[in-house]
């Protein structure tokens, strides 16, 4: 008995989760929708973060140039004049040279970055997309399927019974003396408008034949 007992604890529990799993599966779609999202407006910010460390990076490769191009003039200049401070110039427009190629690896991670985030934003924007419309679409197909559902035989069932009892309530009142009664004096109501109306027409009908005859007498009477 309590081998059956837990069977049957376990079997209701799974249909709970499945009939669960069937209402939820909206509400579920709708947190994985929120959750995308977010991912994308989070790499959004990650991105702009950046774009703005490579515009920085880029500004001090700019500087970094410009520096070198300024020692190594100053180098020319001096190496006529004072060759200590020539090779001095030397020195420092190599350790802008040494910077410049810092900055130039830099650039070049910061670029491949800002391109890979990019690349998966597009794509996750797109696949955000993809599960909204085919949200919209369960849900159009879902609310056909219950308009369909709603004019089915079965659906209707309660419609026919109710026909039913209809047709039997006036049955019943048919078969009740007061809905004979009023049905006769109806017949008898009418019956009394046909005789009138019968009546009515041999008057007519009798009043042209008088008409007729004293059109007839007043003829003879003119030939004469």
């Amino acid at each position: 008995m309590s081998i059956l007992k837990r069977l049957s604890v376990t079997l209701f529990s799974r249909l709970d989760n499945v009939v669960s799993d069937i209402e939820n599966h909206d509400a579920i779609i709708e947190a994985a929708i929120e959750e995308q999202a977010k991912k994308i407006a989070n790499a959004k910010v990650q991105l702009l973060h950046l774009n703005r460390r490579k515009s920085s990076v880029l500004q001090q490769l700019k500087n970094a140039n410009e520096e070198r191009e300024r020692w190594q003039q100053r180098a020319l200049n001096e190496a006529k004049v004072n060759e200590s401070k020539a090779l001095e110039c030397i020195r420092r427009r190599k350790n802008a040279e040494q910077q410049i190629e810092k900055l130039k690896q830099s650039e070049s991670e910061y670029v491949t970055a800002a391109e890979k985030l990019s690349r998966d934003i597009q794509h996750s924007e797109e696949e955000l997309t993809d599960i909204k419309q085919k949200r919209q679409l369960l849900k159009a197909r879902e609310s056909s399927a219950k308009v369909r559902s709603e004019f089915t035989p079965n659906a209707n069932a309660n419609l026919k019974q109710a026909e039913k009892a209809f047709d039997r309530w006036e049955a019943n009142l048919m078969e009740s003396p007061l809905e004979i009664e009023e049905a006769l004096l109806v017949d008898d109501f009418e019956q009394a408008y046909q005789a009138e109306e019968k009546e009515n027409e041999l008057k007519e009908e009798l009043a042209q034949l008088i008409r007729s005859d004293q059109e007839r007498v007043k003829k003879e009477n003119a030939n004469e």
